[in-house]
């Protein structure tokens, strides 16, 4: 069963830095332990549901995720099942492999 670990904190802190770095030290160590890091990002809402629902300029609150979305994903990662990462590129509707 993987082991999940959740870095919370406002928004331009360092969570992805701590993410990667964590990954890097786990990556020493022997027989070292597959990692990845997935970032919150990826399951904003878009701007348009955003603008629609009056709530763009609250972009980053808890409102402004898809919850839904990020609690299957949470779900389905902590079974051990393969699952899709959303990108933190452009869109929130593209899908990356996990890893990416």
């Amino acid at each position: 069963m993987p082991f999940l670990i959740g870095i919370a904190g406002p928004v331009a802190v360092g969570k992805s830095t701590i993410a990667r770095r964590l990954g890097e030290l786990l990556s020493r160590r022997p027989a070292a332990p597959s990692t990845g890091s997935v970032t919150t990002d990826g399951f904003l809402q878009p701007n348009l549901v955003l603008e629609r629902r009056g709530i763009l300029d609250r972009k980053g609150f808890p409102e402004s995720y898809d919850q839904a979305a990020l609690l299957r994903f949470l779900t389905a990662a902590r079974a051990g099942r393969q699952v899709r990462v959303p990108c933190t590129r452009m869109s929130t509707t593209t899908w990356c492999r996990a890893g990416r």
